[in-house]
């Protein structure tokens, strides 16, 4: 999604009250507390904020990027204590090995293919080494408007077209978990692969 496009959709859906709740499913928090004690997470493609609230009542202390300024200044107003940046997934602004948790939710299949790569790279190089990544991607199971979304949208991938991603990102599977049965979303839990 361009930015501009982006900016005038969170514009309109916020003036039309559309704009999302916050999400109160501790499902993404619950699993990185199982593989890890780190506190400090980054959300990429944070939009307004929506995904920001679990990890916020778990309590940790959270990052977010977006590339759109309307959003990035919703989440800002939404949730004070924490930093959020105007940015786009494969140029994040930090450190290598800045992070204990990286998560995304419906973010990377709105990229081109090489794209995502990209971004999966620079997530790579930001995480600690024993840091987790958490995705929540579309990958075309379920049926009915889930369904044709994903045939709608040629960036999504299958669920084994983002497990091979990862693999060549330097990620293996830890954990996959289905949060809705009807739709057959689901989060997957990635861990970095280590070189013996």
């Amino acid at each position: 999604m361009d930015s501009e496009d982006s900016e005038e959709v969170w514009a309109q859906a916020h003036k039309e009250g559309l704009s999302h709740p916050l999400n109160t499913d501790m499902t993404m928090p619950r699993l990185a507390e199982k593989y890890t004690s780190g506190r400090r997470a980054l959300e990429i493609g944070c939009g307004i904020g929506k995904m920001i609230n679990p990890f916020h009542l778990a309590g940790y202390d959270i990052m977010g990027v977006e590339q759109c300024k309307f959003a990035v200044k919703v989440s800002h107003t939404r949730f004070p204590a924490h930093s959020f940046f105007l940015s786009r997934g494969q140029f994040l602004p930090f450190r290598e090995r800045s992070f204990d948790v990286v998560y995304t939710n419906t973010c990377l299949q709105h990229n081109f293919h090489w794209r995502k790569l990209w971004v999966v790279q620079a997530i790579h190089y930001i995480l600690k080494e024993d840091g987790l990544f958490l995705t929540q991607e579309d990958t075309g199971g379920g049926a009915g408007v889930h369904k044709r979304r994903w045939v709608d949208n040629p960036y999504c991938l299958t669920e084994k077209g983002y497990e091979a991603l990862m693999l060549v990102g330097g990620f293996q599977l830890l954990e996959k978990v289905v949060i809705n049965i009807k739709t057959e979303d689901s989060v997957m839990v990635w861990a970095k692969i280590h070189e013996t």
